[in-house]
């Protein structure tokens, strides 16, 4: 039986994009796509795991804020088109089909519960509104954060582990 030796330390055979250039292209078009308003998972490069895992390991390639971002975008596209729907401005708009897929891909609900996340100031049922102290900045980044994590969670195994 032919033994297998560990590859030298520093080699790249296995990496998908070897070079800063690869890796910065595979970036923008990973983030075009995702802008565009598709979901990681038909992203055509590869898989979500390969994604993450480039995201982790090189954050000067990809970095986390362009991602952010291109999500944010994508979201608006399709935030947009059911805007547009919504005003009549889009022949054959399907309002059914369009709040499915917003349920499917954003984990909308018939009422979105923010209070989870620490969004909206505490309050009880029989307290007057000039009473409720308003959640500060930082709180309310730290909900969006978390919204945004579950968001990002929810589309399978987070291992981070490459193709």
């Amino acid at each position: 039986m032919k033994q297998v030796m560990p590859a030298p330390e520093g080699n790249q055979n296995n990496k998908k994009w070897k070079t800063p250039k690869e890796r910065q292209a595979a970036c923008k078009a990973f983030c075009d796509h995702i802008r565009e308003g598709y979901s990681i998972a038909s992203f055509p490069l590869c898989d979500h795991k390969t994604i993450r895992y480039y995201i982790e390991e090189y954050p000067v390639d990809f970095p986390p804020e362009e991602i952010e971002q291109a999500f944010r975008e994508g979201r608006h596209e399709w935030e947009k088109i059911g805007k547009q729907g919504a005003k009549g401005e889009l022949s054959g708009f399907n309002n059914g089909s369009w709040i499915f897929n917003m349920k499917n891909r954003y984990g909308w609900k018939d009422t979105r519960e923010f209070e989870g996340h620490g969004l909206l100031p505490e309050h009880k049922p029989d307290q007057k509104p000039e009473t409720i102290k308003p959640k500060s900045s930082a709180e309310i980044a730290l909900g969006v954060v978390a919204l945004l994590q579950e968001e990002l969670a929810d589309d399978g195994d987070a291992s981070g582990e490459a193709d």
